[in-house]
């Protein structure tokens, strides 16, 4: 079987070599050294030559081998290899790709902090870099590696001036010894290198100038560029040899491979499943990786996950990265990049608490399954909230834990019933702003801790009184305990009509709130509108039915959203949200409901009913009516809709006792006619 030739050495030919070899293709991929042997995938499909090769002996090699084609991904100043391996392929007519680097943001351009503190110099060459700083003065720090060093020996006095990191191989190091750089003149390590870490490099040598390549993003470009504006010295950059007009990214060699093989029988490709890991990543700190996750990162060509995460769990970019929280962004991303046979997402805290591994699951399952071309392995975290709990000795068996970062929990609701509440803050209220309605419910009493940057070196956990807390200033991330000794543990729906302010409003009262509340149906997470809301006594009781949902209650008259207000203060309501104006108007930018009560609609009830369908045909109506016109209506509409020709009325007559001297006299009250139709 013919071999597909790859000249690597570099972190495109790593991926190149990843991507063709799960397919079952035959490959020889030649590198320099034992080091880039080591990085390459181990795999049956893929055999490695390691060496430098002149013209000749290229030559040679592909005229043994007979490849059906040749990838050369060297490195992009590499100038002389390619050119040999391109006068290979023309003589023996085999086809060549070649694979260009991307350079990505150029932070000399982007960024003016250059043009302030520090001397910019640009070459063309290392030679003329070498040229220019035998002008200069102070510690030089060269990161353009050991092929071209002996060219920096022309500094007068380099043993005291130049300091060079490069690879840690023993030809390397033999290399830099023959020239004179040995001991404190040389630093070998593998990079691409953070930021911070160039910078402590740039302060431990004591350097005035740091020389670099321009080699784009994959060799650490940007990180090195901006460690010498934090360190203050001047930049010796050589520039990029320009690239064939034919070059291609990554993925267009490894399609172009592909198609290549198809066409003929022996080479047809299977098709591997790529790899998904849904990883949590914990609280945020590197520490706080578990071993597989850890594992899993290291497995990896490509991390996906909020900048956050992406320093934290790959700070030296080792991997390369793909800045993305939102799932359908993330899906398109992979389904797109066909390079990366296994890419990690990374989730803050555990994947299996509020998190958005949630949703990318569901997009996964929702696919055909001929579409499906991935296998997905999901890697356990540690959680934020039980980090706290954990680190304040606290059970958190009998805690009851929630997020309120990026979704919506009746956090007051909860607080007030429950002893004990661990919850996520995002975005949305600050910890001062929920303090501060807490308070307003009158739950002083409440304690609060607060934990901020858990699990990094400046993690800090407070405790103290909601007053306290009401007006600092907190990370809008953080994790926050609820501490309630006096917690009401059953909110019942059912309250008497006496309990209510009520002014002159009208108001539903409670044993038709009752009735009518039983014929809703309700969920603890539904969501309902009070059309017609009056003083605010059937939105209360309904809130505390769907004690984890939301209602709006609708209403037009001024004084009654103000009593409105009042009982939702009182009755510690607050996942009601009032919204003033006349239906179906005001309804036009509220949510879509699960459930609706119709309590009074000022003549326009069919009109809302047919407003409400339009956000969803599958509501659950309830509908208080006290005229016979009214009823009329609802008659027409359930011969107007099928859905609702099974619609139940019910006419309710109460009567109550009142006391008549010695006597009780039975009073009756007006009878009303409850409609329940559709969901």
């Amino acid at each position: 079987m013919q071999q597909i030739l790859i000249f690597g050495g570099t972190t495109e030919g790593r991926r190149i070599t990843e991507c063709l070899a799960v397919r079952g293709l035959a490959l020889l991929v030649c590198v320099a050294t034992e080091y880039g042997a080591g990085l390459l995938p181990q795999n049956e499909c893929v055999n490695v030559h390691v060496g430098r090769m002149d013209e000749t002996e290229i030559l040679a090699f592909i005229q043994k081998h007979k490849p059906c084609c040749c990838v050369d991904a060297t490195h992009p100043y590499a100038v002389e290899v390619t050119n040999n391996v391109i006068q290979a392929c023309e003589k023996t007519g085999v086809k060549y790709l070649r694979v260009m680097r991307k350079e990505g943001d150029n932070p000399i351009q982007n960024n003016t902090k250059y043009h302030d503190c520090m001397q910019v110099h640009f070459c063309d060459s290392v030679a003329t870099a070498a040229a220019f700083l035998e002008t200069t003065t102070g510690k030089i720090l060269v990161t353009t590696g050991s092929k071209e060093l002996e060219e920096y020996t022309a500094i007068t006095g380099f043993k005291e001036r130049v300091v060079a990191r490069v690879l840690p191989t023993v030809s390397v190091l033999e290399k830099c010894k023959s020239l004179g750089f040995e001991g404190r003149n040389l630093i070998c390590m593998q990079g691409p290198f953070s930021e911070s870490f160039n910078y402590e490099c740039l302060r431990s040598v004591d350097a005035k100038w740091l020389v670099t390549k321009c080699s784009g993003d994959t060799g650490g470009y940007a990180e090195k560029c901006d460690a010498a504006i934090r360190a203050g010295v001047g930049l010796v950059l050589i520039g990029r040899p320009e690239e064939q007009a034919d070059a291609m990214s990554v993925e267009q060699a490894v399609q172009c491979v592909l198609q290549m093989c198809s066409r003929k029988e022996e080479f047809e490709p299977t098709i591997a499943r790529r790899t998904i890991y849904m990883i949590g990543a914990g609280p945020g700190g590197a520490a706080m990786l578990t071993g597989e996750a850890a594992t899993a990162i290291r497995a990896c060509d490509l991390l996906i996950g909020a900048g956050r995460m992406l320093d934290a769990c790959d700070a030296e970019k080792t991997k390369e990265h793909y800045i993305s929280y939102k799932a359908e962004e993330i899906l398109q991303y992979i389904d797109h990049h066909t390079e990366y046979q296994t890419t990690g997402i990374l989730y803050s805290g555990d994947i299996g608490f509020y998190s958005g591994a949630t949703k990318l699951t569901e997009l996964l399952k929702n696919r055909a399954k001929e579409e499906e071309a991935y296998e997905v392995i999901r890697v356990s975290g540690i959680s934020s909230p039980l980090y706290m709990l954990d680190r304040l000795g606290i059970p958190w068996q009998n805690v009851l834990l929630l997020s309120n970062h990026g979704c919506r929990n009746n956090l007051v609701g909860e607080v007030l019933s429950h002893e004990k509440v661990c919850t996520l803050i995002g975005d949305g209220d600050t910890v001062s702003d929920i303090c501060k309605k807490l308070i307003r419910y009158g739950m002083k009493h409440v304690m609060i801790t607060v934990g901020e940057r858990l699990s990094y070196a400046d993690e800090c956990i407070m405790t103290g009184t909601l007053e306290q807390f009401a007006g600092r200033q907190t990370d809008s991330l953080a994790v926050v305990l609820f501490e309630n000794e006096h917690p009401i543990r059953c909110l019942q729906a059912s309250i008497s009509d006496e309990e209510f302010i009520r002014g002159k409003v009208p108001m539903t009262k409670r044993d038709i709130r009752t009735l009518s509340i039983d014929k809703l149906h309700l969920t603890e997470k539904s969501i309902v509108y009070d059309v017609g809301a009056g003083t605010g006594a059937m939105s209360v009781a309904l809130a505390r039915a769907a004690s984890d949902g939301c209602v709006y209650a609708i209403e037009t008259d001024e004084k009654a959203i103000a009593l409105i207000e009042e009982n939702r203060t009182k009755f510690v309501a607050d996942n009601i949200n009032i919204v003033s104006g006349m239906a179906p108007e005001a309804l036009e930018t509220l949510p879509a409901p699960t459930h609706v009560f119709i309590g009074g609609s000022k003549g326009n009830l069919i009109e809302i009913i047919h407003a409400i369908r339009k956000k969803n045909k599958d509501t659950r109506f309830v509908v208080n009516a006290v005229t016979v016109e009214t009823i009329a209506k609802l008659c027409e509409l359930a011969k107007e809709i099928p859905a609702y020709a099974d619609m139940e009325l019910l006419h309710v007559q109460l009567a109550r006792s009142k006391v008549l001297g010695s006597h009780h006299l039975m009073s009756a009250e007006n009878g009303i006619c409850i409609a329940s139709f559709g969901g």
